[in-house]
């Protein structure tokens, strides 16, 4: 295999490395009983299993020619991604082949885990993202006379319905200037300002990369 050979045990083991040193819980990267490789692609495996709903029998499956694993898919994917494995995936570095296979997912966030381990840790959340927190917060306090706290969950706190999240979406669509089709919406996305956060982050870098994953077919 070419694109699919091994992957290296010092690049999965820095995945657990950049959560820890990003401030997030390191995930279950590393096990006795599974080489290093085998336990990051079960991990993806299951991650497109419980988030999307996409059983991938075989990790080398062509995920794209089968239509598996569509555009939106992808940006779905991204967040999870991102999430679970306490990294940050720039869409600009991105090709459509880093979704070809589960194989290829998983090379993907192994070599993004090898490069932020060496980021230092910062000590606090980011100033661009505090700000982006901000100003959600401030949308729901100006729009909706709501004020929220970050981490508050914004369905069981009974924030959001059906309906207030409809018209929230087209505020967020207004402010960041992007759109997104319903038949995008994963609710996930919106349990807290944290991860509406997430959500604008991607979708505004999707936006702005006119030649990164969408541009290639």
């Amino acid at each position: 295999m070419t694109s699919e050979q091994p992957l290296q045990r010092e690049h999965l083991g820095a995945a657990a490395t950049a959560a820890q040193n990003r401030g997030l819980p390191p995930t279950s990267l590393i096990d006795s009983d599974l080489s290093e490789e085998q336990k990051l692609i079960g991990e993806i495996q299951a991650l497109l299993l419980d988030k999307l709903s996409i059983r991938v029998e075989t990790p080398e499956a062509d995920l794209l020619q089968t239509g598996v694993l569509d555009s939106v898919a992808q940006v779905h994917l991204l967040l999870h991604l991102e999430k679970h494995f306490g990294l940050h995936l720039p869409m600009e570095n991105l090709e459509i082949d880093s979704f070809l296979s589960v194989v290829n997912i998983a090379k993907m966030v192994a070599n993004c885990a090898r490069a932020q381990a060496a980021w230092p840790a910062p000590a606090k959340e980011s100033e661009a993202r505090r700000e982006l927190i901000v100003e959600i917060q401030a949308l729901f306090s100006e729009k909706l006379a709501i004020e929220v706290e970050a981490e508050t969950d914004l369905f069981q706190s009974g924030i959001f319905d059906s309906m207030m999240l409809v018209q929230f979406i087209l505020l967020l669509e207004d402010r960041f200037a992007f759109h997104m089709p319903l038949e995008e919406l994963d609710v996930d996305s919106f349990n807290s300002v944290e991860r509406i956060a997430d959500l604008v982050e991607v979708r505004t870098r999707v936006t702005n990369q006119p030649n990164s994953l969408h541009a290639r077919r």
